[in-house]
């Protein structure tokens, strides 16, 4: 802005007159931005994300345009808590309040290019909890706050901790029992724990007794315990898929009867187990479906170098069944001809998934072939697709028929014929089905 002063004097006898001119330029010295004071203000922790908390009223004096504009920046201790303000002034709540945090000091700074205010407010924060519950087993969830993790210890009978959330709109989720370990199997996990450490300092023979040692360990706890949580299959699933790797370690040690069935009830267990226990279970860590499977071929592969005769009789259970025989004239499962299949044989001889293989695939010879071969049904919704059990392409795809698993004690390059399998599919609503397969190597 410029100002032009023009000054006029006269003297008083001639009355002549002088004039002169005073240019004045006045510039806009930059003022700081003027802003309300927030007063505390107070929130429940169950705040959800995305929701304003208070607003900042800030303007500016400046008639200059360049200084008119004003930008935010904000902070907040603790650093946890995740704030944001908009162009508006709006001070925002980016995600739910950190579990714990009961007070919050705000600062936000308040810029317009060259001259920044601070203005500071408090925070706080009422807390809001779960109840406290009480469990039929007699666990106590004490009271906790929204958006929370708490541990509690497991029952008597368990090692560990539980761990449960309680949400942000005060209720309480679903139990992990993933910690909890079994007392009455930690000798047996350390057993197996010497024994894979030891692996060159002791005899065939040592190794099959702890192997028949853990076995009646695992059939011992069974018998003790009518519910399985995820804590259950974990450990159980850490000890077969070890015993899997020691029968592997020792290619000359071999199970005998009553401990392969003890094996086997262990495994029938596992899978019975409800599909919610099993999505506890299943984690990136532990790809359970993949691990039963492997663990359970390797075992039976382990009772095929008996040198005692096989017992043929199938061993039928609520959720698979295992065939192991020793033949010259092919292999052909479920034989429908056989006498019975015990208690279950109603879904075996039901079931359309078999496995065929011609006594020709192996070429001319007339020795024995010992084989096992096990049909695992229920386990659709329990065993996921991942990078050991997998079909190609994982995206999108899901069981949708039993699983049929072959092992043979014989080596051979190539089979000629090939084998066939069948499967039982479940539902007929699914496009481009495909085979898939346990990929041991992933």
């Amino acid at each position: 802005l410029i100002l032009n002063i023009t000054c006029e004097v006269q003297d008083s006898v001639s009355r002549l007159t002088a004039t002169a001119t005073v240019s004045v330029t006045i510039v806009d010295t930059n003022e700081p931005p003027v802003c309300n004071q927030p007063e505390p203000i107070t929130v429940k922790s169950d705040l959800p994300a995305d929701s304003v908390i208070t607003s900042i009223s800030c303007q500016d004096p400046d008639k200059t345009p360049k200084f008119k504009s004003l930008a935010y920046t904000i902070y907040s201790e603790p650093v946890t808590v995740n704030l944001d303000i908009r162009r508006n002034g709006d001070v925002v709540l980016l995600q739910a309040l950190p579990a714990g945090t009961t007070f919050i000091l705000v600062t936000v700074n308040v810029s317009d290019i060259s001259l920044v205010i601070t203005v500071q407010f408090q925070i706080f924060v009422l807390v809001i909890k779960c109840p406290q519950e009480i469990t039929e087993s007699g666990l106590l969830f004490p009271e906790t706050p929204v958006n929370s993790l708490i541990r509690v210890n497991c029952s008597d009978i368990y090692s560990g901790q539980i761990y449960r959330s309680c949400y942000l709109n005060q209720t309480w989720g679903l139990f992990n029992y993933n910690n909890c370990s079994r007392k009455d199997l930690e000798n047996t996990d350390q057993l197996i724990r010497n024994l894979i450490t030891n692996t060159s300092q002791l005899s065939p023979k040592e190794v099959q007794a702890a192997l028949n040692t853990i076995a009646d360990n695992l059939a011992d706890s069974l018998r003790n315990s009518s519910t399985i949580i995820s804590g259950d299959i974990m450990q159980m699933m850490r000890i077969l898929h070890n015993v899997g790797e020691i029968t592997q370690l020792y290619d000359t040690v071999y199970l005998d009867e009553g401990t392969f069935k003890n094996f086997v009830s262990a495994f029938d267990v596992i899978i019975d187990a409800d599909v919610d226990v099993w999505k506890s279970a299943n984690n990136e860590e532990y790809e359970i479906g993949a691990m039963l499977l492997e663990a359970l071929d390797n075992i039976a592969a382990a009772s095929l170098r008996d040198e005692h005769p096989l017992d043929e009789r199938p061993i039928v259970k609520e959720n698979l069944v295992i065939k192991r025989a020793s033949s010259r004239d092919g292999i052909f499962f479920p034989n429908r001809t056989e006498v019975s299949y015990g208690d279950h044989d109603g879904w075996v001889l039901q079931s359309s998934s078999t496995v065929f293989l011609s006594k020709n695939a192996f070429g001319n010879t007339n020795d024995d072939v010992k084989y096992s071969v096990v049909l695992y049904r229920n386990v659709t919704e329990k065993f996921q697709i991942n990078q050991k059990l997998q079909n190609g392409t994982l995206s999108g795809k899901v069981l949708n028929s039993d699983i049929v698993s072959l092992t043979i004690n014989k080596s051979v390059d190539t089979l000629s014929p090939p084998l066939l399998l069948s499967f039982s599919i479940y539902k007929d609503d699914f496009s481009n089905p495909s085979c898939g397969y346990l990929d041991t190597d992933a």
